[in-house]
């Protein structure tokens, strides 16, 4: 019978569960640390290289993240379109309301490839994931380094499975 915290942690994923001795620690150290994951898959890092990005892999290419991350970009798509939403005092980041909008149709188009029940790579998950939590990223700091016009192309292009084969 699987502990409280176990199944806390074997919840946290949509992927296949990682079986063995050690998977409970495997599954914990991946929670812990799957921003690091998810910026070594993002930069090209072999998904089958370790146990963990072969289980942040799988993790990530779910459907039930797959669901979650679309659901966000239609809430930030959402936010953007609400000019009568009232400024308050949140701890939550503002997105760039105007460049969501400018970048509205590619957003929406990465939205519809989560949605489609064909295969997807994690380079792309992991790098939307990263668009969609990094508070320095486009998406919320307006001085950001990177430019919406060269993350969102990468994430489509990335989400394509036979895109990763080829690096």
């Amino acid at each position: 019978m699987a502990t409280r915290s176990t199944a806390a942690i074997r919840s946290v994923h949509s992927g296949p569960p990682a079986h063995g001795i050690g998977a409970p620690r495997l599954r914990l150290r991946v929670l812990l640390h799957r921003s690091e994951f998810d910026r070594k898959l993002a930069e090209g890092e072999d998904a089958e290289g370790t146990p963990e990005l072969r289980l942040r892999s799988s993790q990530l290419t779910g459907s039930a993240e797959r669901r979650r991350l679309a659901g966000c970009l239609r809430k930030v798509i959402e936010e953007a379109e609400d000019v009568h939403r009232p400024a308050r005092l949140s701890p939550v980041l503002p997105i760039q309301r105007e460049l969501v909008l400018m970048w509205r149709e590619s957003i929406i188009a990465i939205t519809g490839r989560l949605d489609r029940p064909t295969p997807i790579a994690a380079a792309g998950m992991a790098r939307l994931r990263l668009f969609l939590t990094d508070g320095a990223g486009p998406l919320f700091n307006p001085t950001s380094e990177y430019l919406m016009a060269d993350v969102l192309p990468r994430i489509a292009k990335d989400l394509d499975p036979d895109q990763e084969a080829r690096a």
